[in-house]
């Protein structure tokens, strides 16, 4: 698992980058779920998946979260080939977010 800056790379590079599939995390400084969300995402995926981070704050991170329509941090974002899938925190809890990312990992083709 990787943990990483994805800024200034566009979708099909990280699609390419990672052809077994990637969580994309947008963060946000100063909002409150955030760490915790990175925190259970992490700790949920493992060595299974990458993870790349797109803190809003960095102005390179933009083009790509306004292509990807989010509109509140945290949001976690599977990609892999064409596939999409978005899981916000909403009003879910953890064990919610926990069990739609165990979807998605255990979901996911090898």
């Amino acid at each position: 698992m990787s943990s990483k800056n994805a800024c200034g790379l566009g979708l099909a590079k990280i699609r390419s980058q990672h052809p077994g599939g990637a969580f994309m995390i947008v963060t946000q400084k100063g909002c409150p779920p955030c760490p915790p969300m990175k925190r259970l995402l992490k700790k949920a995926v493992g060595k299974r998946s990458a993870i790349v981070e797109l803190p809003v704050e960095d102005a390179k991170c933009m083009p790509l979260i306004d292509r990807l329509k989010v509109t509140e941090s945290p949001t976690i974002i599977y990609v892999k080939g064409k596939t999409l899938r978005r899981i916000t925190e909403g009003d879910k809890t953890d064990d919610q977010i926990k069990a739609s990312i165990a979807t998605i990992v255990g979901g996911r083709k090898k």
